[in-house]
């Protein structure tokens, strides 16, 4: 699932994480953090860093889509590797985005279960493991031990 990735940074605590897109719409810093929701959950964000703050609802379409996932791909790794005993929760801001995480761990399913364990969340409170052809409200994913 990691292809051709963009060089990251991380902040001091390990939970912020930018890099720079460049594509069609030019050079666009990206944001990644990490937010604590309760002890060992984190809720994964991805936006843009716009006017001096982050924006997670805009999209940009910088015509580098497959990069700057194997870049998020590759920031989830990175921030395991301080937190490894963080589950990381994933809830798609609407329908278009939600379609877009199905269709990724759809299709690398095969790849990232060797190294994580993916709950579909199907409701407050429930989760299930992931089951390819179901449609979910998010998602948890957990590193192997």
């Amino acid at each position: 699932m990691i292809h051709d990735s963009y060089k990251f940074l991380a902040s001091h605590n390990r939970r912020g994480y930018i890099f720079q897109s460049e594509g069609m719409a030019g050079k666009v810093i990206k944001v990644v953090t990490f937010q604590l929701l309760e002890e060992n959950y984190y809720n994964l964000a991805l936006g843009d860093f716009r006017k001096g703050k982050a924006d997670y609802i805009s999209t940009t379409n910088n015509k580098d889509f497959v990069k700057v996932l194997s870049t998020v791909a590759k920031i989830v790794y990175a921030f395991w590797d301080e937190h490894p005993q963080a589950t990381i929760v994933i809830t798609p801001l609407d329908e278009k985005r939600s379609r877009l995480f199905h269709a990724i761990f759809r299709r690398h399913y095969e790849t990232v279960q060797q190294k994580c364990t993916i709950f579909g969340i199907i409701g407050e409170d429930l989760r299930e493991k992931f089951v390819v052809d179901k449609e979910y409200l998010g998602f948890e994913l957990k590193l192997i031990d």
